[in-house]
């Protein structure tokens, strides 16, 4: 029996971002497309359903942050990247459509056996239902070490900033 590959959206700035991620999802067996200005993202995502979206924030000074209003509910697992000062982090925004932005960012390293665990709960066609309140990507070192956990402010998906609380 064939498995379905599991369809993959890249949005990067230029052809060589994420190169080296590409080809591990293409070598693993995943169909990927890409997508290099927030236009391109919308007439993709018209067209096609996607297993998984990786991009960043920020795409060319705009906020992909509404992605997540646009795929929540559906199947789709979202991840962004985030540049800090020595490289980037990997964000969850939504698990299989649903939102867990909010949730523990990974560093590159960590997130290649995140990635391989989505790929594979996504080929495994797991039911969501079992799984709804639980929304962490389990990583050996997150088993073993709770603390050091690292967040980001959520931010407002309209503006891309993070929210601010309201003074009384």
């Amino acid at each position: 029996m064939h498995a379905e590959k599991v369809r993959v959206l890249l949005i990067r700035e230029n052809q060589n971002t994420y190169a080296t991620l590409s080809d591990r999802l293409r070598g693993g067996g995943c169909d990927c497309l890409f997508a290099m200005s927030k236009r391109e993202v919308g007439a993709l995502l018209e067209k096609h359903s996607f297993d998984l979206v990786l991009g960043p924030i920020r795409l060319k000074n705009e906020s992909l942050y509404p992605l997540i209003d646009v795929l929540v509910g559906s199947r789709t697992t979202l991840f962004y990247s985030k540049t800090v000062e020595d490289g980037y982090w990997w964000l969850p925004a939504l698990r299989r459509g649903l939102d867990c932005f909010g949730t523990r960012a990974f560093r590159p390293r960590e997130f290649v056996t995140v990635l391989d665990q989505t790929i594979e709960e996504i080929r495994s066609g797991m039911d969501t239902d079992e799984k709804r309140a639980h929304f962490t990507f389990q990583h050996p070192d997150t088993i073993a070490k709770h603390a050091n956990l690292h967040k980001l402010p959520r931010p407002s998906r309209a503006t891309g900033s993070p929210k601010r609380a309201a003074n009384s």
